[in-house]
């Protein structure tokens, strides 16, 4: 389970950048502004995630590599939330605390998404 929980902190990280990156390269301005929002909440996030999951079961203390995803902001963010999804389960051990934590990550992440869909 650590193991799970150590990749959706890494994962969560490497989104982060990859979004600080793309609101550099962005000519939108509204893009740029949902970019830096979401590189600023998903870092909190991921802080809040590995505090709990470290109060309520062991300290990770590896994480994996995980390269920063290059692509379009938009390929990279409905990856995350695919695997967020996918994986909420093995990463929170029914823990509902952690739970809530990967929620708002997902929200955070559909936030943006539609912030880079709709608004231009």
């Amino acid at each position: 389970m650590t193991d799970h929980a150590a990749q959706l902190v890494a994962r969560l990280f490497a989104a982060r950048t990859a979004a600080h990156m793309a609101h550099f390269k962005t000519r939108s301005y509204a893009a740029h502004v949902a970019l830096q929002a979401f590189y600023e909440d998903i870092v909190e996030a991921a802080d809040s995630f590995c505090e709990a999951y470290q109060g309520l079961f062991a300290v990770i203390d590896e994480y994996p590599e995980v390269p920063v995803p290059a692509a379009d902001p938009l390929i990279f963010l409905v990856d995350l939330v695919d695997w967020l999804k996918a994986n909420r389960t093995n990463v929170c051990a029914g823990e509902t605390a952690l739970e809530n934590i990967v929620d708002e990550a997902i929200a955070t992440t559909a936030q943006t998404l539609y912030k880079l869909r709709f608004l231009k």
